[in-house]
């Protein structure tokens, strides 16, 4: 039995699948890590451009109802952007919730 594993291990076409194998796990361009974190760089990417279409979904129908409402537009450039019109006073008052105890 030991003879018949000897011959295998020093077989010529065994060394060299043997030396093929280990270039392509551990040296070549795309070796096991590569592809690995190729894979995780992927699925990240993927779900990025999940949320990205939700957002873009978002701020169009946002869009819609600023440009159909003028009011909701008025109100929200007020809100979030302290627009003002000509000649008006704005005052910001902020509310501190924390007690003094």
């Amino acid at each position: 039995m030991w003879k018949t594993i000897q011959k295998i291990v020093i077989n010529k076409y065994f060394i060299t699948l043997l030396v093929f194998v280990v270039y392509m796990i551990f040296f070549d361009d795309y070796n096991i890590r590569q592809r690995q974190e190729q894979e995780e760089q992927m699925h990240r990417l993927g779900k990025e451009r999940e949320f990205y279409k939700k957002e873009i979904a978002k701020n169009l129908e946002m869009e819609k109802l600023l440009n159909s409402d003028s009011s909701l537009l008025e109100k929200i450039a007020r809100e979030e952007y302290y627009m003002r019109k000509p000649n008006e006073d704005v005052f910001l008052v902020s509310v501190d919730d924390t007690t003094g105890n």
